[in-house]
């Protein structure tokens, strides 16, 4: 009682800044995706003053970020992997998206510039599993009449912890190729028959640029702002496109987010000429009944700012803002927490 005296008179004096006090009274943690982490950090920055909340974002991957919000080490987990029903039910949580970005094939094919190269699903499934070995196979070279492809091994390259990139990318190879997951496994880190492993998007990108004849694959923020040479994909409308913001909104927009149970959509392989394939939501799970509800208010307002106020720093960072019916749902969601409302 005596400090939160201070406090008080600390800001009717104007000693201490109304946005620190806030700060310092509503804090909360929390952990998960890589895929987003750029945008929340934004978001962080932002909503210190403007929503007057301090948030604290680790980005250990999808995997990681669910883990610990079930053993309540969190106040949020982030994920591109949405919790099932039956688990956030075990759990007691609830989830909701924040935002949707592409995941991209990356692959140093010398010769080719960014998004020349063409694949679908079905021959990224074949690199994968060993039975395309060279980038100047015929199949790969009939989707690519008038490119000259080098004699060249391809080498593939997968990301070895469980993170929503890897999560993403093996739905498209699922979608394309309905044997993937009894030839290679049900869980997702051994759905790869070849190829070496990497440690996150950071040494993906670094193997992509020194191997020739490497491919993988990684969240498009990272391919474009390191350069990393990107592969236009064909999508459910037929059309091979190439990687893009605008790509990424065609697809969330073609999505029936009103009606999504649980605002669960798969954004992969949606339809329309322009929709870019592998194209994700990023979900926040929560608790329903928090033990802090202070922690949990933090988060209700920091994620109502990023929801409302937060689209320029997506934008930014070439995430897509949800559409309005999804903001909706994602708001409305926090009426069933409890101690918040």
């Amino acid at each position: 009682m005596f400090r939160r005296s201070l406090l008080a008179s600390a800001i009717a004096t104007g000693l201490l800044p109304a946005s620190r006090a806030w700060a310092e009274a509503l804090e909360a943690t929390g952990a998960g995706s890589s895929f987003p982490n750029a945008t929340i950090q934004k978001w962080i920055e932002m909503a210190q003053s403007a929503a007057g909340v301090s948030i604290k974002f680790d980005p250990i991957g999808s995997g990681g970020g669910q883990n610990k919000i079930m053993a309540g080490d969190t106040d949020f987990g982030v994920s591109e992997m949405p919790m099932p029903d039956e688990m956030k039910a075990n759990a007691n949580l609830i989830q909701f998206p924040i935002s949707v970005g592409g995941v991209v094939c990356v692959a140093n094919v010398p010769g080719l510039a960014a998004n020349q190269l063409k694949l679908n699903g079905v021959l990224i499934a074949a690199i994968f599993s060993g039975q395309i070995k060279t980038w100047n196979d015929p199949r790969i070279a009939e989707i690519n009449a008038g490119v000259t492809l080098p004699e060249m091994d391809t080498k593939p390259v997968y990301q070895r912890d469980l993170i929503g990139t890897t999560f993403v990318f093996t739905q498209y190879i699922l979608a394309a190729n309905a044997d993937w997951r009894e030839k290679f496994g049900p869980r997702i880190t051994r759905r790869w028959a070849v190829g070496s492993n990497v440690d996150g998007n950071i040494f993906m990108g670094d193997t992509i640029k020194t191997v020739p004849g490497s491919i993988g694959y990684m969240d498009y923020n990272t391919a474009v702002k390191n350069n990393y040479p990107t592969v236009s994909l064909l999508n459910a409308a037929g059309k091979y496109v190439a990687p893009n913001p605008a790509n990424f909104a065609a697809a969330a927009a073609a999505a029936d987010w009103a009606n999504a149970p649980a605002i669960v959509v798969s954004l992969i392989n949606q339809a329309g000429d322009n929709s870019w394939p592998i194209t994700t939501p990023s979900y926040v799970q929560v608790p329903l009944e928090p033990k802090d509800p202070a922690r949990s208010q933090a988060v209700r307002k920091f994620f109502e700012f990023a929801l409302t106020k937060g689209g320029s720093a997506a934008t930014e960072n070439n995430l897509i803002p949800l559409p309005e019916p999804a903001v909706k749902a994602s708001l409305a969601i926090w009426d069933k927490v409890k101690a918040t409302n």
